[in-house]
């Protein structure tokens, strides 16, 4: 008897695991799979780059430059389709005006600048990196969380997860992906009596995305 019930927490075990590294797969796929980008994405590169820079006429430059080679197919939509996004690509000052309401979410910028650096890749690519590692992040706080149940209620998390749109926020170039994640681990802190690292990334949080 306690042979059979040892290889059903076994094979119990065996399918979360394999079904948790095969859904992973899909994200990373579904990721690398054209990256959605979004116009808030270009003043992001550009407060990265002002980092190394200092100097906001040549971020403003270099985020351009960097999207029609990146991304020539998206380059006159999320440059020149309306008067405002057409006044943001062909005037520097104007962009510049309107780069601290993305500036003050330090530590995305800052992350977004490490990433760069640390992996030799560029600013765009370092932005889908990192909703990427963060919506895999979501996944495997929430295998873990629910790692204990039955095998049914296991794999019905990954359906709710779907329904989140966490394939969407994986290819998103926004810091959407990295809040959810930093917000999810602070309430699974708090819940587990960690009230202190809890509120402490919640604080975090705010770095990321002031709005949350």
């Amino acid at each position: 008897m306690n042979i059979i019930t040892n290889k059903s927490i076994w094979l119990s075990t065996l399918i979360k695991v394999v079904a948790t590294l095969l859904f992973c797969n899909l994200i990373i796929n579904h990721s690398n799979d054209k990256p959605y980008y979004n116009y808030d994405s270009i003043p992001y590169v550009a407060s990265a780059k002002y980092i190394e820079t200092k100097d906001y006429e040549s971020s403003h430059n270099y985020s351009y430059n960097l999207l029609k080679e990146k991304a020539p197919q998206f380059y006159e939509g999320l440059c020149c389709s309306g008067a405002y996004r057409n006044s943001m690509s062909s005037d520097y000052e104007a962009f510049a005006s309107h780069m601290p309401a993305y500036q003050i979410k330090s530590f995305y910028v800052q992350l977004i600048r490490i990433t760069s650096d640390s992996l030799g890749v560029d600013e765009y690519r370092a932005i889908n990196l990192i909703s990427l590692g963060s919506v895999l992040g979501i996944v495997l706080v929430f295998a873990g969380f629910f790692f204990q149940v039955n095998i049914f209620g296991f794999l019905s998390v990954f359906g709710v997860l779907v329904l989140s749109q966490v394939l969407h926020l994986a290819k998103l170039m926004t810091p959407d992906a990295l809040s959810s994640f930093v917000f999810l681990c602070s309430v699974v802190l708090i819940l587990r009596n960690l009230k202190i690292a809890g509120f402490f990334l919640l604080v975090l949080a705010l770095l990321i995305r002031p709005s949350n």
